[in-house]
């Protein structure tokens, strides 16, 4: 590990690919806390993208594939609202892919690693996708892992494959009432993230990224927004806090932690507390 970013072989045995760091879930209390904030955010979240969702995924049947699965709790939503759609979830996660096919018995659920080429090929072989979602899942991966999956993506991928990814825009993060120590934690678990190897502006990178393979064509970016009463915010955002928090508490200054919990004691009893955010929707099309 270098600079708390892990060196791993690539596919010709070089110790070349910098693994990213920022999404492991070695610990049970970790990984509890995630699962359980997966089920959350899914429910929560689900309703205010599901209107993009619907007019990129249309009514006609096929496969959606959803790479980086998780737990299943947000691809459950998808199969009820695409009955005409076969679900299959792929995940590098083993815990996570059983808590998913609890979620969503008749999804297919599979251990596979997006960036491993074999791996990816022998599940598109299986059930071929017509549409692929990435949904908050490229931007815990380093820039070297996103290469590697865009070049997996574009040599696997059927033709005519939609490619849907789902990121939030960090930028657009804003409180109500104004909190400069939110904001503050906002800008720090960022910093965190780039340091473990990832990167939570990935959004903003995408379409210079996207251009290097010709045959994942951007064909559309969508915006849409997302203002979660703080109940919602806090359910949704508060258990990464605090396992950053907990994981490199010395990262954060003290002062600015008590001005955030003083600020989340307050927002919980005012009317109208509220965190919003933007996320940005990049559709490419295997051509």
């Amino acid at each position: 590990m270098v600079n708390g970013v892990r060196l791993a072989n690539d596919a010709h045995g070089s110790a070349s690919v910098r693994r990213s760091v920022s999404y492991l879930l070695n610990e049970r209390a970790i990984f509890k806390r995630e699962n359980l904030r997966l089920a959350e955010q899914a429910r929560i979240l689900f309703d205010l993208e599901y209107p993009v969702l619907r007019r990129l995924i249309g009514r006609r049947p096929g496969t959606l594939l959803d790479a980086g699965c998780g737990n299943g709790a947000y691809l459950a939503r998808l199969a009820r609202r695409f009955p005409h759609l076969a679900m299959v979830g792929i995940d590098r996660h083993p815990r996570l892919l059983a808590a998913a096919r609890l979620h969503c018995p008749r999804a297919t659920f599979l251990r596979c690693e997006i960036t491993d080429r074999a791996q990816l090929t022998e599940v598109v072989a299986k059930q071929p996708p017509q549409v692929v979602l990435l949904r908050f899942v490229i931007q815990h991966m380093s820039a070297d892992e996103r290469a590697l999956a865009f070049e997996t993506l574009h040599r696997v991928l059927p033709a005519r494959t939609k490619l849907i990814i789902i990121e939030p825009d960090p930028d657009t993060f804003a409180t109500t009432p104004p909190s400069p120590a939110i904001q503050y934690l906002a800008a720090r678990v960022s910093l965190i993230t780039e340091a473990r190897g990832a990167d939570r502006r990935v959004v903003h990178h995408l379409p210079h990224a996207l251009r290097a393979f010709s045959n994942l064509q951007q064909i559309a970016r969508d915006t849409g927004s997302r203002a979660l009463g703080w109940r919602n915010a806090a359910r949704v955002h508060m258990p990464i806090l605090a396992t950053r928090i907990t994981r490199d508490s010395s990262d954060f200054e003290a002062t600015q932690l008590s001005a955030a919990r003083r600020w989340i004691r307050q927002a919980s009893k005012l009317r109208g507390s509220r965190l919003a955010s933007s996320l940005i929707f990049t559709i490419c099309e295997r051509t």
